[in-house]
Formats: structure tokens, C-alpha cells, sequence
């Protein structure tokens, strides 16, 4: 067993190429992590309710995008655009913009690091 985490703490697994990082969505609550998997780039989206979450290629036509959680909102630091959990700017200079999903499973720690046990904790 990895006493890492509890083994019912629910975790948000992400998936690139050949890595799988795990985030855990109650310390996260309602937020953003901006992150590296490997080589690639990565955004966590998370809201409490659920807890679920979701994880993007943070890209936009060719430009690198970082975001904050700013006042119940994902919001984009290089235009101020606002995003919803599923990855879709709802207004601002990118309003209609998609980011691409990384596959993902929101489940429980223990199942996760059997199922992946090199799996990188964030």
C-alpha cells in the first residue's frame, strides 16, 4: 500500500503518452494547477463539487496559456479569457476556443497506484 495520500482521497488521474500523474482533487478544492508531465505541458481544472475535475493541453493556436482560479472563475492569464470546467473559453479574446483534453480518471487513490504504480503524485 502508498500511504501517500488516504486510500479513499479521490484523485484526478491524467494520462500522457506513456506517464500518468495523479492529482489529488480535495486538496486542490476549487482551483487550477499549472504543471509538467514529462515534457508536456498540463492544466488541472478542479471544482469541490464532486469533487471532479478535468485535464487540458493548455494551448490555444500555437500560444502557451497559464490560468488562475480568480473569483469562482478558470481565467487565462495572457488574455483575461474565462474557461469553463470542460475546457471552453466563455468569453474574452478567446470566447469559443476549446483546449484539448488529456484522457483522465477521477477515482480513488488506492485504485489509481495499483493500477499505476509509478504513477507521479502532484
Amino acid at each position: 500500500l502508498d500511504d501517500r495520500l488516504e486510500p479513499a482521497a479521490v484523485v484526478l488521474g491524467v494520462e500522457v503518452g506513456e506517464l500518468t500523474a495523479a492529482y489529488p482533487l480535495a486538496t486542490i478544492g476549487n482551483g487550477v494547477v499549472n504543471d509538467v508531465v514529462g515534457e508536456t505541458a498540463v492544466v488541472v481544472f478542479s471544482s469541490s463539487r464532486g469533487p471532479t475535475g478535468a485535464a487540458y493541453v493548455p494551448q490555444v493556436g500555437g500560444t502557451q496559456l497559464t490560468f488562475v482560479w480568480e473569483d469562482g472563475r478558470f481565467v487565462d492569464e495572457q488574455t483575461g479569457s474565462t474557461w469553463s470546467l470542460s475546457g471552453e473559453a466563455l468569453d474574452g479574446e478567446l470566447r469559443g476556443s476549446q483546449l484539448q483534453p488529456l484522457p483522465v480518471r477521477t477515482t480513488l487513490w488506492f485504485a489509481l497506484i495499483a493500477a499505476f504504480p509509478d504513477l507521479q503524485l502532484r
